[in-house]
C-alpha cells in the first residue's frame, strides 16, 4: 500500500500560509505521525491511504488521473482512511469504505478535523480593549462554495458594520497574506474579547484556532451546519460562540449576554481544549483515537 502511493507524498517549495507557519503542514505532519506510531495503526481496522492531497492538487496536478487508477485498483471491500487539508479534497472517487478526516470540509460525509498549522510564535502580552473584531478577506462572488463564502461574509459585515464595538477590517482576497495584514490580525485579535471566524471557501478557517491561541473567544459563523472536530469529546459551546449566518442579526445580543464569569470559564476551557486537540500532535492523537474506537 505505502509503496504504490509513495509518489503522492509530495513536498513542494512555496510561500508559507499562514505566513508564520513553519515545518510540515497538516497532511505531511500526519504522515510522519503515522510511521512513528505504526504499531498502533496496525491494530485499527482501517488502512491508511497516504496522499498529501493539498500539495498534489496545487503542485502536481498531472498525477491526479494516475492516482485515481491506483485508488480504483485497491481492494474495494477493505476499510481505508485518509487525511486531507485541502478544502475540496479528495475529489477523486475513493473506495466505498473510506473515512475522510477533513480540515477543509467541502466534500460530503467527511469526519471533521481542525484546520491548523504550527503555533503562532512570540504572542507576547495580551490586553483586551476591543469587544469584537474581524481581519480577513472577502472572496469574489464565484460559483459554488466561493459564492457561499462571499454571501456569508458580506451579510456578516452588513449586519455589524454600524455597531461601534465591532472593529472590522475586510479586504479583497489574494493568494498570499502580506506581513502588515498578518501583524494587524495578530494585534487586533490579541486585543479582542471575541473574534469573528466566518467560514471561508472551506467550511471553516485557520482563524478559529488562531483566536484560541490569542486568548480571544472565537465566533464561528457557519452555513447550513458547523464543521467541528471531535464533537464526541468536546462541548463546543464551552469554547466557542456558534451561530448560523441566518441568525446573524442575533449575534450582538448573544455576545453581550455572556457574563464575565462565563467568559472567563470559556477562556479556561479553550486553553485546555487547544492543548489537547488543536495542536498538530493533538489532532493526530484525536484521529488515532477515533480509529481505535471503530475496531
Amino acid at each position: 500500500m505505502i509503496e504504490q502511493f509513495k509518489k503522492y507524498l509530495i513536498k513542494a517549495e512555496a510561500p508559507a500560509y499562514p505566513p508564520y507557519h513553519t515545518g510540515p503542514y497538516l497532511e505531511e505532519y500526519f504522515v510522519h505521525y503515522y510511521f512513528k506510531n505504526l504499531e498502533k495503526f496496525k491494530n485499527v481496522k482501517h488502512q491508511y491511504i497516504p496522499v498529501i492531497w493539498t500539495e498534489m492538487y496545487l503542485h502536481a496536478a498531472s498525477l491526479v488521473d494516475e492516482l485515481q487508477e491506483n485508488l480504483n485498483n485497491l481492494d474495494q471491500t477493505n476499510f481505508y482512511f485518509t487525511v486531507s487539508q485541502h478544502d475540496d479534497a479528495p475529489f477523486q472517487k475513493l473506495p466505498p469504505n473510506t473515512l475522510n478526516f477533513s480540515a477543509g470540509g467541502n466534500q460530503p460525509n467527511t469526519i471533521p478535523i481542525p484546520l491548523i498549522c504550527s503555533p503562532i510564535p512570540d504572542i507576547g502580552d495580551i490586553q483586551k480593549d476591543v469587544f469584537c473584531s474581524f481581519v480577513g478577506s472577502i472572496t469574489a462572488p464565484m460559483q459554488g462554495w466561493g459564492l457561499v463564502s462571499h454571501n456569508l461574509r458580506m451579510k456578516m459585515l452588513e449586519t455589524l458594520v454600524d455597531k461601534p464595538e465591532y472593529v472590522l477590517k475586510p479586504k479583497s482576497w489574494t493568494n498570499e497574506v502580506k506581513k502588515d495584514r498578518q501583524d494587524l490580525f495578530l494585534d487586533l485579535t490579541k486585543r479582542s474579547k471575541f473574534t469573528l471566524c466566518p467560514r471561508g471557501y472551506g467550511a471553516t478557517s485557520f482563524r478559529l484556532y488562531e483566536a484560541m491561541q490569542l486568548k480571544s473567544v472565537p465566533v464561528y459563523i457557519y452555513h447550513e451546519k458547523p464543521h467541528l472536530p471531535f464533537v464526541d469529546r468536546i462541548n463546543w459551546n464551552d469554547i466557542c460562540v456558534l451561530i448560523n449566518i441566518d441568525e446573524i442579526d442575533q449575534l450582538d445580543q448573544k455576545l453581550k449576554n455572556i457574563t464575565d464569569e462565563q467568559y472567563s470559564n470559556m477562556l479556561d476551557n479553550i486553553e485546555k481544549a487547544y492543548l489537547k486537540y488543536f495542536t498538530l500532535e493533538g489532532m493526530c492523537n484525536g484521529i488515532l483515537e477515533t480509529l481505535e474506537s471503530l475496531k
